[in-house]
């Protein structure tokens, strides 16, 4: 009976350790910063512990959806999620939103970021559509290098009138899928650095509602012919004119949500064009659409569309995925080389 009870013992400690991803012990600092935070999945603690002890440029991007998302939720997840950084010793430098306006975020927090970050900057999808964007919130001063907006018409659409008859099928009544490409210049130690956040169109609904998921799914993995893969290489080419052939003229750090996934054994055609010359820093491909709590999560499968990625000019110390409550999204992570 002894021996039983031992070896039933033993089963359930293994258990508990082999079964639970964060049997791992953090620092008491490391916790109290961690407890701060409304998570809607788990993350690895050891992760987490990393980010607290690692020391660098700080950034964190996150697809806020507009605070719509959070809305919904029991808690203002966005919001206290967002104020919690604000004053823990992880606080980003930098803070990046797409799908942002002047509505995303409560009164509380705008004030919150606004005396944390004298920075500013929001930057609207296009002229047609002014009121939503991406928002940066910086307690370095920078500059914005440029600002282009990125086409999605097919290169071999030469006159106007068939690029507007392309856009028309797709945006008869406004334009969303027009995108600005901008790029913020940061100085560290007398040399510049550059940080792009960006957020690509995304056809992968209007194509569903069109044609079906079969046919969206695999022009997601393979398709050439859409508005997402020319935006992608209208991107590709100014990065090329602005950073050289080998993208390595200056370092920089692209990141946001592409809407391309990166598909564990398979990667997506958008996603194997990005990595030709530049660095995904996120290691695996942990989801970062949908979120768990988001009604999104009942007709998309879990994938990895936010990324990352930086030349070989810059260090990147620390990438993660923060499976935060708040957002469809989750948020990303970055600690840069000072």
């Amino acid at each position: 009976m002894a021996t039983r009870n031992f070896l039933s013992h033993l089963m359930l400690f293994l258990l508990c350790v082999l079964g639970n991803t964060n049997a791992y012990s953090i620092s008491e600092p490391a916790k109290s910063i961690f407890d701060n935070f409304i998570w809607d999945e788990e993350i690895k603690l050891e992760s987490f512990q990393t980010i607290v002890e690692t020391q660098g440029y700080r950034i964190l991007w996150w697809n806020i959806r507009n605070g719509l998302v959070s809305r919904k939720l029991p808690r203002s997840s966005l919001d206290e999620n967002l104020r919690s950084f604000v004053q823990s010793s992880i606080r980003p430098d930098m803070m990046a939103f797409s799908e942002y306006s002047k509505r995303s975020l409560s009164a509380e927090t705008q004030a919150r970021l606004a005396e944390a970050y004298p920075y500013r900057h929001f930057q609207p999808y296009n002229l047609d559509n002014t009121t939503i964007g991406i928002a940066v919130y910086s307690n370095t001063k920078f500059e914005i290098e440029f600002l282009d907006y990125l086409d999605w018409t097919p290169p071999s659409l030469l006159s106007i009138t068939e690029k507007n008859t392309y856009r028309n099928d797709w945006q008869p009544d406004i334009d969303f899928f027009t995108r600005p490409l901008f790029c913020l210049k940061i100085m560290k130690k007398g040399e510049p650095f550059y940080v792009l956040p960006v957020h690509l169109l995304d056809p992968w609904r209007i194509l569903r509602r069109r044609k079906g998921t079969i046919f969206t799914a695999w022009e997601v993995m393979g398709g050439t012919d859409n508005p997402l893969w020319f935006q992608m290489g209208y991107m590709e080419d100014n990065l090329h004119q602005r950073f050289g052939d080998d993208l390595a003229r200056s370092p920089f750090i692209i990141f946001g949500d592409f809407n391309t996934p990166e598909v564990t054994f398979l990667n997506t055609i958008g996603y194997r064009q990005l990595t030709k010359v530049l660095k995904d820093v996120i290691v695996g491909n942990p989801t970062t659409f949908p979120a768990k709590s988001s009604i999104d999560r009942k007709d998309f499968p879990e994938l990895s569309l936010d990324h990352g990625f930086a030349n070989s000019k810059l260090n990147v110390k620390v990438a993660e995925v923060l499976p935060l409550q708040g957002s469809n999204h989750y948020a990303l992570y970055f600690i840069l080389e000072k």
